[in-house]
């Protein structure tokens, strides 16, 4: 989301590449849930974090691929 608004303002982009960072997980997202987080976010709320703002906070997928010192996830391991 590059501004805020109504719901009219939330778009699919494509993303850059992502990598995991030392410690997390890179997951793919097979489902996710808006709350009142989002809301927030859509909104004037939360205005200190940074354009574009990821909408989703709650999901469920499975790993791609994890980041050095991450304990037993693993790729393809199902995750929510």
């Amino acid at each position: 989301m590059n501004r805020w608004r109504g719901p009219d303002v939330i778009e699919f982009v494509e993303a850059f590449e992502l990598v995991p960072c030392p410690g997390g997980p890179l997951l793919e997202i097979a489902a996710a849930g808006v709350n009142f987080m989002d809301t927030g976010r859509r909104g004037l709320a939360w205005t200190d974090v940074p354009e574009p703002k990821i909408l989703g906070l709650v999901g469920a997928g499975h790993g791609i691929s994890v980041g050095d010192g991450v304990g037993d996830l693993r790729p393809g391991r199902r995750v929510a």
